[in-house]
């Protein structure tokens, strides 16, 4: 037997609850106790459905990770990957923790083609308010992304950008393609020119860390 918690507690007034994950002979239960001043109570349930999920999840990481690894991507510490994968307006996680919301964009293979002002996908990663406890990125973290420019903007134009926390104007960094063929980045509110140049049509991997 394994034991795995508590996975919650909470000691309001006059009062006790807590409940824990135990694993044995192949089963997962879960343990809850809720307590007051005038007795307690423990119940035992086999949690069947989302042992399953716990055992697909790891599959589809195992069979992921064997996939990169034949191509040379290196996997250290990659937790979410956002390719082929999508439902309606998701863009789902192949790792199977938080999914992309995409806006007024068309799917193509291995990603979307965004077409213009308002189109776009937000990974909210590191909101609580969206996703409770399923978020894995704080400030140490690298955001990779394989794009194609494909014409030349009116005015610059963010193509990668992290939101760390509020207020935006300063706790933003992100990554700009300019009209003159700049790439530029942004940070703590300024921009800056780099001395790399993009061209359209052809593909690129660019990231922020």
């Amino acid at each position: 037997s394994f034991y795995f918690g508590p996975v919650a507690m909470d000691n309001a007034a006059n009062s006790m609850f807590v409940s824990n994950l135990l694993y044995s002979d192949g089963a997962l239960h879960i343990l809850k106790e809720r307590a007051n001043d005038k007795g307690s109570v423990i119940s035992l349930a086999r949690l069947t459905e989302e042992l399953k999920t716990i055992k697909s999840t790891l599959s589809t990481w195992s069979q992921l990770d064997a996939s990169f690894s034949a191509s040379s991507t290196p996997t250290a510490g990659l937790v979410g990957l956002l390719s082929n994968s999508a439902s309606g307006d998701a863009w789902i996680d192949d790792y199977r923790s938080v999914n992309a919301k995409v806006m007024n964009a068309v799917k193509v293979h291995d990603g979307f083609k965004f077409t213009g002002f308002g189109s776009g996908a937000i990974w909210p990663v590191n909101n609580r308010e969206s996703n409770g406890p399923h978020t894995f990125v704080n400030y140490n973290f690298t955001l990779v992304a394989t794009v194609i420019v494909h014409k030349v903007p009116k005015n610059s134009t963010t193509l990668l950008g992290a939101v760390l926390a509020e207020p935006i104007s300063t706790l933003f960094i992100g990554l700009s393609y300019g009209m003159d063929g700049t790439w530029e980045t942004v940070f703590n509110g300024e921009t800056t020119t780099s001395g790399s140049t993009w061209m359209p049509g052809k593909e690129y991997q660019v990231a922020i860390m």
